[in-house]
């Protein structure tokens, strides 16, 4: 009989660290228990299939560091929050520490992170009065994506966020990934960084709050493939909510365009983080848009957003004389962008704002615009010039706003146009908002 038992034992499974006994799912309440559990995942022969964070993980910078990093997962993952709470969690306020806290690269999955919080503490007040001296140094803490990494030293008294902050998420050489009903709080840069060569990217449900540059940010340079931005919240972040750029998708993303769609930002863009010559804020502050298209981008349905309250009167970008924009598109290498049935309403700059640069070559063409509820903002600026072939007067935008007139009368550049000479636009039927098309 004894002999029998010993047979036996030698066959149970006994779970690992942070291992459930069937071998695919490793549950973590700790930032060395998560730790364990992305390394483990990471492996070429890891037979895990998800994560579960099971509490609130504490973050610092000692023992509990959190710098996570998953790497080349060719497989269905999961990283799962269980529980309130569960998620990355700092206490205390300060400008920032130089590592994202969760980084994915070099995977194809599909992995899915989902019901987290990434909640990265209390961001520091703005100096509002060493910006108000006008100091142009003040750009070097500004510019948070910094070759050099070396934060200007601040005065005596004053603590400046270091221009070399991580991002809360950084999604790099991967593709096929979905984040779904995550926090982004008080991020210290960006929310979601996304860069070199990512594709079908997904971000839905999710909530982004009070990030100190950009609530998500992707890469401009042609290699983004396929982003969907679809019922998420921005508010109160400090530079632009969106700062976005994407070519058209390719598979195994079946959709036809990059999505904006039924997303509200409220708020966004209210602080200027950028002094450059030619802005026309106080100490050439800069204003922008809560939604930004940066060049390099072609292939986006803008629709069903609610873009409300940017620039109100209390906010810093007011006070330093500047505005906000509602959707503000960039200039070069822009085409093939629909903005359709968003409301832009009760923001201090444009609804839409096309920007432009006679200088730059090539620019944005095939801009489509109708069927907006565009009300209560400063103004409504398609810019000029640019090549359009497909532009639909404003006149099929329910607005208040009306179009900036140029000379007494509107640019509407087109191939026939080039040079946007003043043109006179036909009447036509305003858009039906509940049943009409164009």
């Amino acid at each position: 009989m004894k002999r029998v038992i010993l047979l036996l034992t030698a066959f149970i499974h006994v779970p690992g660290f942070g291992q459930t006994e069937d071998s695919q799912i490793c549950a973590a309440a700790t930032a060395a228990q998560f730790h364990h559990c992305v390394q483990a995942a990471s492996a070429a022969d890891s037979r895990y299939s998800q994560i579960q964070v099971t509490a609130p993980i504490t973050c610092d910078d000692s023992a509990n560091l959190c710098q996570f990093t998953l790497a080349n997962v060719y497989r269905h993952f999961r990283i799962t929050g269980i529980g309130e709470g569960a998620g990355f969690h700092r206490s205390g306020e300060h400008g920032g520490y130089q590592h994202n806290t969760l980084t994915i690269t070099g995977s194809t999955g599909p992995i899915v992170l989902q019901d987290l919080v990434f909640d990265e503490g209390k961001n520091l007040p703005l100096p509002y009065d060493y910006v108000a001296a006008h100091d142009p140094a003040v750009s070097v803490w500004t510019n948070q994506i910094s070759t050099a990494c070396q934060a200007k030293p601040a005065p005596p008294g004053k603590s400046y966020l270091n221009p070399c902050a991580g991002n809360s998420l950084r999604i790099t050489s991967s593709s096929n990934i979905t984040v779904e009903n995550v926090q982004f709080l008080e991020a210290k840069n960006f929310g979601i960084q996304i860069d070199t060569s990512s594709a079908n990217i997904n971000i839905t449900r999710s909530t982004f709050i009070d990030a100190w540059f950009n609530a998500l940010w992707s890469q401009n340079n042609g290699s983004i493939r396929g982003l969907h931005i679809v019922n998420n919240t921005f508010k109160d972040n400090r530079s632009n909510a969106l700062e976005i750029s994407a070519v058209a998708p390719q598979a195994p993303d079946t959709a036809q365009f990059n999505t904006v769609i039924g997303n509200v930002f409220e708020n966004n863009h209210n602080t200027g983080l950028f002094f450059l010559p030619g802005c026309h804020g106080i100490g050439n502050v800069c204003g922008g848009g809560q939604l930004l298209i940066l060049s390099k981008s072609s292939d986006f349905q803008i629709e069903g957003n609610e873009i409300r309250d940017g620039g109100g009167p209390d906010t810093f970008i007011s006070k330093q004389h500047n505005d906000v924009r509602g959707v503000e598109i960039d200039n070069t290498g822009i085409s093939n962008i629909t903005i359709t049935k968003n409301s832009i309403h009760h923001n201090s700059g444009p609804a839409i704002d096309i920007a432009y640069n006679t200088k730059i070559s090539p620019l944005a063409y095939n801009i489509r615009v109708y069927g907006n509820r565009l009300t209560g903002n400063d103004a409504m600026n398609f810019g000029s010039p640019f090549n359009n072939e497909w532009f639909l007067n404003s006149q099929q935008n329910m607005s208040n706003n009306g179009v900036v007139p140029k000379n007494g009368c509107t640019y509407v550049p087109s191939p026939l146009n080039a040079k946007g000479a003043c043109a006179v636009l036909p009447k036509v039927k305003p858009y039906d908002w509940d049943n009409g098309t164009p």
